[in-house]
């Protein structure tokens, strides 16, 4: 539990770190220094740890992991970030069981069941209402930032269907640390054309630093354990703690406001991953 209670903290604090960020040096240098970060994290922990990356036998795996588990959801939510509170994002990132549940219907075939569907069904209602009746004027840019997240969502589901079909005989540090540096090596060459210089406060630099050590360095060493220790599915209730403290990090450090219709949209989403997350016991 207190794993999970850290997860949810690390994880939730990252929405935070993107709205500290993007504005003063923009969703490139934001999403690079974070993967290089964590990748660098991670290339220590493993030579300390002698754990080999095989790159000649695995670097395809890297190549879509690190895309579509890191480079480009990062992306969306580094876009996102310049609209939405990070409260809203860590909220629509509870809808990746939602994604992940229809593709493994696509994919493998997997039973939908009634619990699934109408979580499912919830879900969408509460990301509607989340968006409609929330704080935010309701335009353009909202919504777009909106389906933003949902793509990143779709993303870290589609790189988790990937991973399962393709490459469990990798082992999780190791494709961990293998697709960050993949996804670096990918994001460098692009910084000639960065949308802005790489000027920024300390605070900024604190933040950044953060998001890659913290959020995609140190998350993934209490996160894999824990997957080994509880199994996948029950190491998905730090989805439920991710929004509870991105909210509260949100109206700290950020002056983020919470209403009685914004929790309302929470219940919903958190309601609809429930059913969503839910296995009958036999």
């Amino acid at each position: 539990m207190l794993s999970i209670l850290a997860l949810g903290a690390i994880w939730g604090s990252s929405f935070l770190f993107m709205r500290l960020t993007v504005p003063e040096i923009g969703s490139y240098w934001t999403v690079t220094l974070r993967i290089v970060f964590g990748a660098l994290f991670l290339l220590t922990v493993s030579i300390i740890r002698k754990n080999p990356l095989h790159f000649q036998t695995h670097w395809r795996h890297y190549c879509v992991v690190g895309f579509s588990g890191m480079a480009f959801p990062f992306f969306m939510y580094a876009y996102a970030s310049q609209t939405l509170p990070a409260g809203y994002m860590a909220v629509l990132n509870a809808t990746v069981p939602y994604w992940a549940s229809v593709l493994g219907v696509i994919i493998f075939n997997e039973a939908m069941g009634w619990p699934k569907l109408v979580g499912l069904v919830i879900g969408l209602i509460g990301v509607a209402v989340l968006v409609q009746l929330g704080h935010l004027e309701l335009n353009l840019e909202t919504l777009v930032a909106v389906a933003a997240c949902l793509i990143a969502t779709l993303c870290y589901a589609l790189c988790a269907t990937y991973i399962k079909k393709y490459s469990q005989s990798v082992p999780a540090l190791t494709m961990s640390t293998g697709a960050m540096v993949m996804a670096s090596l990918m994001l460098l060459p692009f910084a000639p054309w960065a949308d802005r210089s790489l000027t920024a406060t300390p605070t900024v630099w604190i933040s950044v630093i953060c998001l890659g050590m913290l959020c995609s360095g140190i998350a993934y060493l209490i996160y894999l354990p824990l997957i080994e220790r509880m199994g996948l599915i029950k190491s998905s209730l730090v989805t439920f703690a991710i929004p509870v403290f991105a909210f509260l990090w949100g109206v700290l450090f950020l002056g983020e406001m919470i209403t009685l219709r914004i929790l309302l949209g929470v219940a919903l989403v958190l309601g609809g991953t429930a059913l969503v997350l839910y296995i009958k016991k036999p």
